[in-house]
């Protein structure tokens, strides 16, 4: 296969894999043989046999079942100057940037974009992220932001000759310098395992992400979250990453992970037959493993791809609006565990190199513009 066809075809099955189609799409057929790896349909053929939730209580194994979160006054989040699917919303600590990515449909046209804070629930778009994006066929996608100014996201810029699809850069006055692939052990470095999609930890210490195997079929083999622990410069998986996130990953698909600035709640998506649903786990401790995850309450539809606001009381995400996708926000209800959350956020870092553009002053602010 030619390097441009073997680049769109792990388009067709990373970031993300399943989410990015419309349930009309999953729904189309994939052909019995590819001709390369991973495979080019993954994305239209996602489903699985999945383990039944009650809403609380214990699991059969006796893990303990997180409470269910509540979220109420859903709206829709504006984007003023961008037309289109808007997917995989990350908002800064400040509630200042919203970085997201276009749909992946053609994948060779996704590319990141930035937005600032312009009013309630109202942003105004500022571009493509410059400095951000690879030219076609390379799909750009799944920002996060740690509190120094590191900006993290998935590319298929290289994966011919890394077999790694983890990138990071400096974000510095809205663009992005110093794009590297993200050193350490998250990539396997083995045709047909991905990185589907990551999120940094607020302060920068850990890295949540979801790792996939396909191995020539329409669905992967493995699709599991796990936490990659920063030593110095480079980001290590463990035994200990995997076990902190076992009660989270059964033989269905978990993706898009997105942890609370404390480390002590975990928002991700499931893949439940054709539908996603967004759960939530919970931990005493940071050094404890998360507990059996519940669905959240009030967040309805084709959901997916969930983050957290800095202090904890609100959520966005994105959602199928007839065959677009848009962002929306979320506010909890209740604001006990969000108040937790703002107290016990750690201290940044120092950023790197010239101002991020971010507000490092703590307590942190409710994160709405």
């Amino acid at each position: 296969m030619e390097s441009s066809e073997k680049s769109r075809a792990l388009n067709a099955a990373t970031g993300r894999a399943a989410k990015w189609l419309t349930g009309r799409e999953r729904a189309r057929s994939c052909p019995r043989r590819v001709e390369c790896e991973p495979v080019a349909c993954a994305r239209r053929a996602f489903s699985a046999v999945l383990l039944a939730l009650s809403a609380c209580g214990e699991t059969s194994d006796g893990a303990a079942r997180a409470p269910t979160a509540r979220f109420r006054d859903v709206r829709r989040v504006e984007i003023a100057g961008f037309s289109g699917s808007a997917m995989e919303p990350y908002i800064s600590c400040d509630g200042r940037y919203l970085f997201f990515n276009n749909r992946n449909e053609p994948a060779e046209q996704t590319d990141l974009f930035l937005a600032e804070a312009a009013g309630a629930d109202r942003f105004q778009l500022v571009g493509p992220l410059a400095g951000a994006n690879a030219p076609p066929p390379a799909l750009d996608a799944v920002p996060s932001l740690d509190l120094r100014g590191e900006l993290f996201f998935i590319s298929t810029r290289s994966y011919d000759t890394s077999l790694a699809t983890l990138y990071q850069g400096d974000f510095r006055e809205g663009r992005v310098e110093s794009v590297r692939l993200v050193p350490g052990n998250v990539s396997r470095g083995q045709r047909g395992w991905l990185t589907m999609d990551a999120e940094i930890a607020r302060d920068g210490s850990l890295l949540y992400f979801a790792d996939a195997r396909f191995s020539g079929g329409p669905i992967p083999d493995e699709a599991d979250l796990v936490i990659a622990r920063r030593t110095l410069d480079a980001f290590t998986v463990d035994d200990e990453g995997r076990r902190l996130v076992a009660a989270l990953n059964t033989r269905a698909p978990e993706y898009a992970p997105a942890a609370a600035a404390d480390g002590l709640e975990m928002f991700f998506t499931r893949l439940e037959g054709a539908t996603p649903v967004i759960l939530r786990a919970t931990r005493a401790r940071a050094s404890d493993p998360f507990g059996a995850p519940s669905p959240i309450e009030g967040v309805s539809g084709f959901v997916e791809a969930p983050t957290l606001t800095c202090d904890g009381r609100a959520l966005y995400f994105h959602r199928l609006d007839g065959s677009e996708f848009a962002i929306y926000r979320a506010d909890r209800v209740g604001d006990a565990a969000a108040a937790s959350t703002a107290r016990s956020v750690l201290a940044p870092r120092a950023p790197r190199g010239s101002s991020t553009g971010l507000r490092l002053t703590l307590p942190l602010q409710s994160g709405r513009p």
